[in-house]
């Protein structure tokens, strides 16, 4: 199985969901009175999943989710599911940032539900936000392949645009582009072979050196998930002219949409 989740997990209404969440959140909120702000995180969390489940609440802790595809594996872990449909990511920060919610997203979609909860307890005041998708694990298997600007000038690029179709294919698009990119990293080489550093130069003068991800000796590859792909490819162009590489392949996951795109120095 390619997404496979240690546990059980049912779809629920939105309705259900605002029901589970209530019950939680105040909880967290005497939590939250009775501990104050300065706590770790993960002792909020564990002292949230025991009185959640004092108050009768089914409780599955740290649920693990285990992704693969042939020999690559990556786990991730959900901070508490109540009642088998709602997760729920705690954290103890001073605020909350669109990679928190990008990371509860990705649990949704990974966990095929469609409602959740980011919990910050490091606030003044309990802070929370409720994360929602329509997209189910179908509609995220439908998904149109775009080669515009695509060339092939080494056969790596071939094994590129195969390995990402087939992961595409076998995982649905829509998630956290970082999981894509590590399994690319891993099936053309693993990270000691393709991250490598490259210098950067200003005129000839070296400004330095950077890690760069590469397909062969003289093309990188670079995976994005952005809707402005103008200006991402105005970008990889400009650092192209200061390095000694040949091109990239450029990678880009628009919502439904893949787009595979060869970029040239010069």
């Amino acid at each position: 199985m390619p997404i496979e989740v240690e546990g059980e997990v049912r779809v629920i209404s939105r309705e259900q969901f605002y029901q589970i969440d209530e019950r939680v959140v105040g909880i967290v909120f005497g939590v939250h009175n009775e501990f104050g702000r300065l706590l770790g995180e993960r002792l909020y969390q564990e002292e949230i999943a025991v009185r959640c489940r004092e108050a009768g609440m089914r409780i599955d802790r740290e649920l693990r989710i285990r992704v693969s595809f042939e020999d690559f594996v990556k786990e991730y872990f959900v901070d508490l599911l109540a009642n088998f449909g709602g997760p729920f990511e705690t954290k103890a920060v001073e605020d909350l940032i669109n990679e928190h919610d990008a990371q509860l997203l990705n649990y949704l979609f990974l966990l095929g539900l469609n409602h959740g909860s980011l919990i910050n307890v490091r606030s003044p005041s309990v802070e929370r936000r409720f994360i929602s998708t329509s997209l189910t694990p179908k509609t995220r298997k439908q998904f149109d392949v775009q080669m515009l600007a695509w060339r092939e000038p080494t056969p790596a690029f071939g094994r590129l645009k195969e390995t990402m179709t087939a992961l595409l294919t076998d995982w649905g698009a829509f998630l956290d582009f970082r999981l894509y990119r590590e399994a690319l990293v891993h099936f053309l080489g693993g990270p000691e072979s393709v991250i490598r550093d490259q210098p950067v130069f200003s005129g000839t003068r070296l400004v330095g050196r950077q890690k760069v991800h590469m397909l062969d000796d003289e093309f990188a590859f670079t995976l994005t998930a952005t809707k402005s792909g103008k200006n991402m490819a105005t970008h990889l162009k400009r650092f192209l002219e200061h390095t000694r590489l040949r091109g990239v392949a450029w990678v880009n996951l628009n919502r439904h949409v893949v787009e595979f795109t060869t970029i040239s120095s010069g």
